[in-house]
This record gives C-alpha cells, structure tokens and sequence, in this order.
C-alpha cells in the first residue's frame, strides 16, 4: 500500500504545473477509506472518500461516523480515549488521524524536496499541521488525569473554547459567555 502510494504521489510530481492538491489527497484518502472499510464500523451507503478529501481541505463535515462536536469537552475526550484503548469503534476522523501519523514520515520523504510548487507546498504543510491534533497528542494516561481532575472539580473545561483573555495587574481574567476566572501570574 505505502509503495503504491510513493508511486502514485511521485508520478503527480512529474507535472506540477496544473497539479491541484486534490489530487495529491486523493491517494491518500484511497489508503484511509480502504483501511476504514477494513474495520467494518460503516455500513451505511456514505461515501467515505469525499468525506475525508473535504476534511483534510478544511470543509464542514457532519457525519454519523464522525465523532460528534458537540460533546461536552470531559466526554469527547472519553469518547477519544476508548478509541485509542480499543474499547470502542473508530470513528473516521479518527481513523483519519491514526492512519496520516502512519503516511506522514513516506509523506515527509516524498514532499521534503519535490518539485511542487511553493503555494501547493505550504498548502500541504497546512493539512499536515491540521491533522496533527488528530494523529498526535498527549498520551491517554494522561488525558484520563485531565478527565478525572474535571470530574473532580480542580480542573474546569468552561473556559477551553475560545475564552476572551483580559490582562490584569496580577494576571488574566479568562471568560466567555457563562464562565469568568481570574489566572494569578505568581
């Protein structure tokens, strides 16, 4: 699969000049959807390819086989963390982010000196620093300490989504719309 793919994407760069990078993600996108079928989570008639090109190009996605977003913080990150246990089915983001951490050292060799254009280069690096929430981060022994210094109250998550940060002479006073909490600098 991984060589199939280095061919593919090298044989693209041979004519960079009417390249898109749709055409670039497609192969990989045939690797993320063969190996989610592989795991038999879908059976529904969802067309899986499109779903993850226009994930990793940025567009909205809403799907059943998406992890949901509007979960509370604590939960979403339950939910991640049976995934990455293995106690619970993958959803396809991430599956997304679990396989493009497998693709991305073959990706790095190839694309590290191509012949791609520098506005589709940095168009690609984007994605790959997009995905990298998905395909990296902390460790799950240490999201379940995050979970359980929540669930105990030391720890509040009211304040992660882009609170509105106002400095004060001994720290900040973090808020949004129900929280406000005052960080001391010392």
């Amino acid at each position: 699969m991984i060589d199939n793919l280095k061919k593919k994407l090298q044989t693209l760069q041979e004519s960079p000049q009417h390249l898109k990078i749709e055409n670039i993600l497609a192969p990989i996108a045939d690797i993320i959807q063969i190996i989610y079928k592989r795991l038999e989570y879908d059976d529904s008639n969802t067309d899986i390819h499109s779903l993850i090109l226009d994930w990793l190009m940025g567009k909205k996605v809403d799907s059943s086989i998406w992890l949901d977003k509007e979960l509370s913080t604590v939960d979403y990150l339950k939910q991640a963390c049976l995934m990455a246990c293995g106690d619970q089915p993958f959803t396809l983001d991430y599956t997304i982010g679990q396989v493009w951490r497998q693709l991305q050292p073959t990706l790095y060799s190839i694309f590290t000196h191509s012949n791609l254009p520098p506005d589709l280069q940095s168009e690609f690096i984007k994605i790959d620093e997009f995905t990298k929430r998905y395909s990296y981060g902390p460790p799950v022994e240490r999201v379940l300490q995050l979970i359980a210094l929540s669930e105990c109250g030391i720890l509040d998550f009211g304040l992660a989504s882009n609170p509105t940060i106002i400095e004060d002479k001994n720290g900040w006073i973090l808020k949004n719309k129900s929280t406000k909490k005052k960080v001391h600098a010392w």
